[in-house]
């Protein structure tokens, strides 16, 4: 007779349920923002539960607000809402600057509704060494159908074309970029569920002697005469990232 674990034992023995998660899932299974991608260390987070006060509000034209809402979210109550100026440039965004983290590979991950009005919407995570701001920025090239990111001669390069956008308010797409602050080139992108291998593509260098930061950028452009809006919510940074 085959030998099996003790009558005691809830391994091997369960169909609808399991006996053991490890201690990611478990995080995860208590209201995490952290699921769609775990890789990494977390070094700040915001779901949009608590106000805009981590970030400096920023915009451009008439009518462009920032502001937090409960209509719409990914996750809990709420999700930060942006509303582009219908005049100048017609923009909006959240800016955040914090501490360097230890030069390593960052992530940024962020969820974002879209709408009609929108022309594009850039995410940029910028490290500013004491030497020089290295770069990573992904475009939400809405108008256009397609994602490009910015490239090493600090031009946009198509990443992700042909997309049929959903423009409805609920409907939340998350993205992720990951970038080597240290061989200053990207290493991966993730939209929904695909994944683009980008190691060995360079970032965006240039000499500058601003004093050791990191400035996490959202930002939106809309179409003139529009006030644009779009929802953000769930903005991830992780350090130490495979």
């Amino acid at each position: 007779m085959t030998h099996t674990h003790p009558d005691y034992s809830t391994k091997q023995k369960m169909a609808t349920i399991y006996g053991e998660v490890n201690n990611a899932e478990l995080a995860a299974r208590i209201w995490s923002i952290n699921t769609f991608d775990r890789r990494g260390h977390v070094v700040w987070m915001d779901d949009f539960e608590h106000g805009l006060e981590k970030w400096l509000s920023v915009g451009a034209g008439l009518g462009n607000t920032q502001t937090i809402t409960a209509d719409r979210a990914r996750n809990g109550d709420s999700s930060a809402k942006l509303v582009c100026g219908s005049t100048l440039v017609q923009s909006a965004g959240l800016h955040k600057r914090m501490m360097l983290p230890v030069a390593s590979a960052l992530g940024f991950e962020c969820s974002f509704s879209l709408q009609e009005d929108l022309d594009y919407i850039t995410l940029s995570l910028n490290s500013y060494d004491g030497t020089n701001l290295s770069s990573g920025q992904i475009m939400i090239d809405y108008t256009n159908n397609r994602i490009r990111y910015l490239n090493a001669a600090g031009g946009q390069t198509d990443l992700i074309t042909a997309i049929t956008w959903n423009n409805l308010d609920d409907m939340f797409y998350t993205i992720k970029f990951v970038c080597d602050y240290t061989a200053i080139e990207y290493v991966r992108f993730i939209f929904g569920n695909t994944t683009v291998d980008m190691a060995g593509v360079g970032m965006s260098v240039a000499a500058n002697a601003t004093y050791p930061r990191l400035d996490i950028f959202i930002d939106a452009i809309g179409d003139a005469a529009k006030n644009a809006e779009f929802y953000v919510d769930d903005v991830i940074i992780t350090q130490n990232e495979p």
